[in-house]
Formats: C-alpha cells, sequence, structure tokens
C-alpha cells in the first residue's frame, strides 16, 4: 500500500507526463475503487475560541518561556514570543536593516534583532535604540492549549 501512496504522490507531482498519462490509465480503476474503500479520515480541528481572533499558530506548550519563533499568517511574517508564559506576537521583520526578529535572541521581554542586535520590547513593539521606531503588535489569546494570533496589528 505504502508503493501505491508513493506513486500516487509522484504522479500527483506531475514527474513526466507521459509516465502520468499511462498510470493513470493503469491504476485508475484500482486507484479509485482504494479511494472509495478508505475515505481519508478528516483531521479533527482545533475549534477557534473567537472568529475574530485570527489563527491559531502553535500549542501553548511548543513555545517555551523565554523563546521565540516565526509564524506565517495568512502571507504574513510573525515572532511570537513566550514571557514568563505569557504569549505576545510582533511583526517579523526589523524596521531598520528587515532582519528576522523570529530568530533573535530573547531577554526578558526584549528580543535582539539577529542582524545588528536592535533590541524590540514584544509586548509594546518599542525599540530601545531608537525611540521613534517599533514593530508591529498583534493582539494574542491562549485558548484550549493553542496560542491565536489576530490579524491585523494593535
Amino acid at each position: 500500500m505504502r508503493h501505491v501512496q508513493r506513486v500516487l504522490r509522484w504522479v500527483a507531482l506531475g514527474r513526466s507526463s507521459g509516465v502520468r498519462a499511462h498510470l493513470r490509465r493503469r491504476l485508475g480503476a484500482f486507484v479509485s475503487g482504494w479511494r472509495e474503500a478508505r475515505p481519508p479520515s478528516p483531521e479533527p480541528e482545533v475549534p477557534r475560541p473567537d472568529p475574530a481572533l485570527g489563527a491559531d499558530v502553535c500549542g501553548s506548550d511548543e513555545l517555551l518561556p523565554g523563546q521565540i519563533a516565526e509564524f506565517v499568517i495568512e502571507g504574513v511574517a510573525i515572532a511570537v514570543a513566550n514571557v514568563g508564559g505569557s504569549f505576545h506576537a510582533v511583526a517579523n521583520a526589523c524596521p531598520h536593516a528587515g532582519g528576522p526578529l523570529g530568530d533573535g535572541e530573547m531577554e526578558g521581554a526584549m528580543v535582539a534583532c539577529p542582524l545588528h542586535g536592535w533590541r524590540f520590547d514584544v509586548r509594546t513593539g518599542a525599540c530601545e535604540v531608537v525611540p521613534d521606531l517599533s514593530v508591529a503588535v498583534y493582539r494574542v489569546q491562549v485558548a484550549r492549549g493553542r496560542v491565536w494570533v489576530a490579524l491585523p496589528p494593535v
């Protein structure tokens, strides 16, 4: 069965149109019968606590205190940090040179940009080096063991 799944994945990726057509003709009846006999089981969804809340980014136990990680929500890169058990989300790009804050080092509530070391407070988005600069802050909620981040920024 695993071999058939590999072949189907290979065919779906469209490696070679001639081979793909040949395999579809040869395996078509078997594949359609197999799919009917074993429908894919739906993955359980984690219900949203509030539809306006946004996207489920990770489990609350996946990001330990003092850690920060990058997530992409609807094409927007966001850095989510765990500050002593409280989750905060900011834009992932440093306004100075575009460095990925999700790859930065956390010290308390401050994240240091990995490119030039500019520090930002993940709770407020304020820059420590240049007070006029800041990063966007996003609303975060923890519900049912999951971390939810809302777009657009606050």
